[in-house]
């Protein structure tokens, strides 16, 4: 790896493998937020691009995700495209926002479990170790657009990830090949592009006093030190509760309370959005909350009780459950059931659990062993030309 550097002289991280594709004119798509990283990435890429004379398409790529983002991000991005003068395209996802899709996904964890497809409840919300947030709601959907707008290219898309933001992004690469964007109908390929892994938080704001760039009022007005969800699985305390500070957050928040009180779930491990800030929920949500926790202490009590065997692993079901473990099952089960409300619960007897589990078997067994089968089309064509002829002359 090589470090170069912009007119400005903040250094960018930069390999080989970008500046081959760079030279060769490819496309460059330069993800915004609004926050203080994205934003400095796009000024500083921006002004190497310049400098070296490269002459293909760039643009700017905001995902908007919905009623949990931020008032002032969709501004902060305009103004920052209008500044430096790129295209900016915002996209959203088709089924809804970041609250619609964990919505969504609580509904079908309730399904899962009910239908014994899973022997524990799973929660709605991403975590850090799972974070399908950024997965479907930016990286895919990003990507998707960007091989409709650049066929038959490699195309660099670019991230203000940088190193020092946390442990787990401590060993970033510079570049890396981005599978979302291979697409055979498109012919595309192309790879993510980490310019800014090695900058400190003083240089990114340095960045922005002398690009004079548009500052988000989460940073000026609510003391957040990050800007990615209002509320976001990842947000330190006093970020949820400076988002707080923001009227126009609240629908956001009380909509969010409702889902920890229907799931059981709190939002960040032991923290419950709802505790942050009571006097902003209505009586009924007190008491839902109350609910919730309640919930919360009986149902991991309940399934601590399942013994290790029969809990959810890669390939689950791996065996037959036997008749003992099927009766401590139904029982957890009956109880959920009751905990949750929920009168149409199936399979909580130790017979019907062991019914399940086979047919469980049998489908896995099934999608094992079942091959494509070969099919001569002109033996079929044959064959029915052959059947039509017997047809006419009986």
């Amino acid at each position: 790896m090589s470090v170069l550097s912009t007119d400005e002289g903040f250094g960018l991280a930069i390999d080989d493998e970008v500046n081959r594709l760079l030279a060769q004119q490819a496309p460059v798509a330069i993800g915004i937020s609004g926050g203080k990283d994205s934003s400095a990435c796009a000024w500083a890429v921006m002004a190497y691009l310049n400098r070296i004379g490269h002459r293909g398409p760039r643009v700017l790529v905001h995902a908007d995700l919905g009623q949990i983002e931020w008032e002032d991000s969709a501004r902060i991005c305009q103004r920052v495209a209008h500044q430096l003068g790129i295209p900016l395209i915002t996209l959203q996802r088709r089924q809804g926002g970041m609250i619609e899709r964990w919505q969504q996904r609580w509904q079908s964890n309730v399904e899962r479990y009910k239908n014994l497809s899973c022997v524990s409840l799973i929660l709605p919300w991403s975590t850090p170790s799972m974070r399908f947030c950024t997965s479907e709601l930016k990286t895919a959907i990003i990507c998707q657009r960007l091989t409709e707008l650049f066929p038959n290219q490699v195309i660099i898309s670019v991230t203000g990830v940088r190193r020092a933001e946390s442990k787990d992004r401590q060993r970033t690469p510079v570049q890396q090949p981005q599978p979302a964007l291979l697409r055979k109908k498109k012919n595309t390929s192309g790879i993510t592009w980490n310019p800014l892994v090695d900058w400190t938080l003083a240089q990114v704001w340095d960045a922005h006093k002398v690009g004079n760039l548009p500052i988000h009022q989460a940073y000026r007005h609510f003391g957040c030190s990050r800007v990615s969800c209002t509320f976001c699985i990842m947000s330190s305390q006093s970020d949820l509760r400076g988002a707080l500070k923001a009227l126009h957050n609240h629908a956001a928040y009380r909509q969010l309370i409702d889902l920890e009180n229907a799931s059981g779930f709190s939002f960040q491990g032991s923290t419950w959005l709802a505790s942050l800030a009571p006097e902003l929920i209505s009586a009924e949500q007190q008491m839902g909350h109350q609910q919730a926790r309640y919930r919360a202490q009986e149902r991991t009590a309940l399934q601590q009780r399942l013994p290790k065997r029969i809990r959810f692993t890669k390939g689950w079901p791996t065996e037959m459950i036997g008749l003992d473990d099927a009766k401590v099952l139904a029982v957890v089960r009956q109880h959920i059931a009751q905990l949750y409300g929920w009168a149409d619960m199936p399979y909580t007897t130790e017979e019907s659990i062991q019914l399940r589990y086979a047919e469980l078997l049998r489908q896995k067994s099934l999608r094992k062993t079942k091959k494509p089968v070969a099919v001569d089309l002109g033996q079929a064509r044959r064959s029915r030309r052959q059947k039509k002829d017997t047809a006419k002359k009986t």
